[in-house]
């Protein structure tokens, strides 16, 4: 895979949650087994949806750059989201005993193959 598909691919992911979460944040709050009537958290979710968008604005104006320093920073970004955000997924859920919700599983699997393979990226970036 051509490193501008991979970022095309990790693009459409984090819009697609990013959509969901700026523009649906009742239905994302259910699916995330969160109180879909607490507007605190709609705000949340809203920031959150709006950050996600962001940063995937960034990917798809990117993905075709050559320039390596843009690259390794932008690969650097998804790696540390992606892994910490497995992280605080586990933590939440069997530290403070957060009940997971439906796609709790795929979710981590999909962030550690973002993360794997924005590292395998990195790894090939020119110094």
């Amino acid at each position: 895979m051509k490193k501008s598909t991979f970022i095309l691919i990790a693009s459409i992911y984090g819009f697609s949650l990013g959509i969901a979460m700026l523009l649906f944040p009742e239905w994302t709050l259910k699916h995330f087994n969160r109180d879909s009537t607490d507007i605190y958290q709609h705000s949340w979710v809203n920031f959150f949806g709006a950050l996600h968008i962001a940063f995937c604005i960034v990917g798809i104006s990117l993905r075709k750059s050559n320039n390596s320093a843009i690259l390794k920073a932008y690969f650097s970004s998804l790696i540390f989201l992606n892994f910490t955000s497995i992280g605080l997924a586990l933590y939440d859920v069997y530290v403070r005993q957060i009940p997971q919700h439906g796609t709790f599983y795929f979710d981590i699997a999909t962030w550690a193959v973002i993360g794997s393979c924005a590292l395998y990226f990195l790894s090939k970036e020119k110094e």
